[in-house]
């Protein structure tokens, strides 16, 4: 890691001309910088806050609409469902991008099943895919899904000891 950082602070006072670097990454990004002292004076980390359904809900239900044309499938209202944009983001852990990655996989389920509408089951299945979790933790199936910690999707050092299941279906 030591070398890493030390390539960094190079690269931001070597020549004429230093360079400024805008990284974008995890919390491990956040160690990672804070890590080294040198990093830690140089470079400002920024944290983009958790989404919440009043702030961010339209803007998530936007970027999922364009991807959700552009694949030629139709939710038939899902999308427009009271609930399901927090359920949504409660799946992804409040994270935009995580979001976005579950609906990208929500949608290949349904193409790779050959169905014309994207469902809660598509999005149970790309959870599963996603988490490696029990259908209880799968909010996209759990009645109770306000109370399933879902931050374990962001956990990369998770370490996977599930087989593989059958597809997900909501009950």
């Amino acid at each position: 890691m030591s070398a890493f950082a030390k390539r960094f602070r190079n690269l931001m006072q070597v020549g004429p001309w230093p360079v400024s670097l805008i990284l974008t990454g995890t919390s491990e990004g956040r160690e990672f910088i804070n890590h080294d002292p040198t990093l830690t004076r140089r470079l400002r980390p920024v944290e983009i806050l958790a989404m919440t359904p009043e702030a961010d809900g339209p803007t998530l239900r936007n970027a999922m609409t364009k991807l959700l044309k552009g694949s030629g499938l139709t939710d038939e209202g899902l999308f427009r469902l009271a609930e399901f944009m927090p359920l949504m983001m409660h799946a992804a852990a409040y994270r935009f991008g995580l979001a976005v990655e579950i609906t990208i996989e929500a949608l290949s389920e349904a193409l790779e099943m050959g169905d014309a509408r994207v469902t809660l089951d598509h999005f149970a299945e790309a959870h599963y895919v996603r988490t490696n979790s029990d259908d209880e933790l799968n909010p996209f199936l759990s009645e109770h899904w306000r109370g399933i910690d879902t931050s374990r999707a962001m956990d990369r050092s998770y370490e996977v000891t599930n087989e593989a299941k059958k597809p997900r279906k909501r009950k």
